[in-house]
This record gives C-alpha cells, structure tokens and sequence, in this order.
C-alpha cells in the first residue's frame, strides 16, 4: 500500500466538481464508496441499482468478474491521470486515487461510523488493515485519560 494520505472536505469538494459529468461520477465514486481502483475498473452500468431507498453499487473485487466489453471501460492508467488532472487543477498536489480510500475511511471514522462497519464497506478482512487507513488527528481533549477521575 502506499502512503496514502486524506484530504479535507472542502478539497473533495472542490476535486469532484470536476468539468465532465463522467469524470464527476468516477471522483464521487471514489471519495464517496472507499472503492478500489480496480474496483471502479470492473464497473457495470447495471451494478448501479436502488434498493429500500438507497442507491447501491456492485463491485467485483480482485480477481473476480470481467467485463464483457472491454473497451468501453477505463483503465487504471485512465483514472489515475483524470485523478491527478483534476486534484492539481484545485492544488491538491501529491495524492493518487488510493488517497480517496484513506479519505473515505478517515471521514467515516470522523463521523463516528463504527470501524467494523467501514472495514466491512471497504471489504478489509482484517480491521487492522482498516486502521491502517484512518489518518485522523489526536484529539487530546478527546482522550481516554481525561474521562478517568480518581
């Protein structure tokens, strides 16, 4: 894995309103779901459907399902320079699309989304490898040294 590192909200903001509607599509897929590139590779229109209210989206994880048209989907060569094309265009300088998976998980955990459920989301079998991810800084007043009084 590499160093990835997680941006703030209003630089996603800012990245994913990005020119073309496609583009803006693949930068929310990715801040947005903690989805792998190879995962935004394998994309089918019909792995997009709504559910008891929810948008949902099917991803085949490594080694798993082909496409049947190859040429229409984008490679990883593809989405990692719309990445960096629109990330530089807002100064967001030296992330990969790989960011936007530490970004998401890090926001999750923010947010106080249990880390069993964001290691399941981003389909982590172990949830070290999960806490690897999260890049939230020490909150110190948030301590569990403060909660204890004697």
């Amino acid at each position: 894995m590499d160093q990835a590192v997680a941006i703030n909200q209003k630089q996603i903001v800012s990245a994913v309103e990005a020119k073309a509607l496609r583009d803006q599509a693949l930068l929310s897929t990715l801040f947005f779901t903690g989805c792998r590139v190879s995962e935004i590779c394998s994309l089918r229109v019909k792995g997009f459907y709504e559910e008891q209210g929810f948008y949902v989206i099917d991803f085949w994880v490594k080694g798993g399902y082909k496409g049947i048209n190859p040429s229409r989907k984008l490679s990883r060569r593809t989405i990692d320079h719309l990445f960096n094309k629109y990330t530089n265009q807002t100064g967001i300088a030296g992330i990969t699309p790989h960011s936007a998976r530490a970004t998401f998980i890090t926001q999750a955990l923010e947010n106080n989304c249990p880390i069993e459920v964001v290691q399941k989301t981003v389909g982590h079998s172990q949830i070290k490898t999960t806490q690897m991810y999260d890049k939230r800084v020490a909150k110190y007043r948030e301590s569990a040294s403060l909660a204890v009084r004697y």
